[in-house]
């Protein structure tokens, strides 16, 4: 079952209330591994054909999928809220800056973040609206 944990399958069996059985993890992790083949292949088959603008702008569909995922947390919780704003702050103060190699800012935010976070006292969240 390791073989199918991606970030959206990851992302729905986090969501789901109550326990996980192996039928339904399965069936989901194949419905996301089915839908990533086939998208690859048809990307492969119709890349070729599409409008050179319209595969520039595919760039920007890998961050609309990361930023659907991130969005229902976000909802829910202040800490989330917090730390993707200081990753977008330190990302940009880091590009102005122009410390590091290109590639390696975002590894940068991704570390100083996801240490901040682990600081957060679990349980002491609280949910807004």
């Amino acid at each position: 079952m390791a073989f199918g944990v991606t970030d959206e399958v990851f992302s729905v069996l986090s969501f789901k209330p109550g326990p996980l059985s192996p039928k339904f993890v399965i069936i989901l992790e194949s419905a996301a591994y089915s839908a990533w083949v086939g998208g690859t292949v048809a990307g492969y088959v119709l890349g070729g054909f599409l409008p050179e603008i319209l595969t520039k702008s595919m760039g920007v569909a890998l961050y609309a999928l990361l930023l659907a995922i991130l969005l229902p947390e976000i909802k829910q919780s202040l800490k989330a809220l917090i730390l993707a704003v200081a990753s977008g702050a330190l990302n940009t103060l880091l590009i102005k800056l122009d410390l590091l190699p290109n590639g390696w800012n975002i590894i940068a935010c991704i570390f100083a973040v996801a240490l901040a976070g682990s600081f957060f006292i679990p349980g002491e969240e609280e949910a807004y609206e």
